[in-house]
């Protein structure tokens, strides 16, 4: 997970400051290819312990501005949506409009904590061995039976 987390920030260094927020996404053949028409970085969430899909089209948020702005501003997230924070290892809701669920994600990409429709103006527990929280719309987690102890690989 460590060469992928290296690679997105390469990615990103190189990438404009000011994004658009795109709904559809090309079908990528590699992971240097994962880009879709608006020059954003989208990933696939896969829980590979249980062989489930957690979301399609995932924005890795590893720059200050993207973790700083996360998912603020949007009403909604659709259930295939969501956005990989890192590094954190806790969030707030203060300025959301949406109940959310996330998932804190080790190094290696267990699963260590899962909050379950964490509502707005909240804050998450904090969870010191995180690398970084996937936030993805609410029950999407129960949806795709992902646990404690998952894990969670971004392709």
């Amino acid at each position: 997970m460590r060469w992928l987390i290296q690679k997105l920030r390469n990615f990103q260094q190189g990438r404009s400051s000011t994004t658009s927020r795109c709904t559809r996404a090309r079908a990528p053949q590699d992971i240097d290819n994962r880009v879709d028409e608006c020059n954003e970085r989208l990933l696939r969430a896969v829980n590979i312990t249980k062989g489930t899909e957690v979301a399609s089209r995932v924005e890795w948020a590893g720059t200050s501005e993207t973790r700083r702005r996360g998912l603020l501003g949007r009403g909604h997230l659709d259930p295939d949506e969501g956005i990989y924070i890192v590094p954190t290892q806790w969030i707030h809701m203060f300025g959301m409009r949406f109940p959310i669920d996330v998932a804190f994600l080790a190094s290696d990409g267990r699963v260590l904590f899962v909050h379950h429709g964490l509502k707005p103006n909240r804050l998450s527990r904090l969870v010191w061995r995180a690398e970084g929280a996937l936030e993805i719309a609410a029950g999407m987690l129960k949806t795709t039976n992902t646990t404690v102890g998952d894990v969670i690989e971004f392709r």
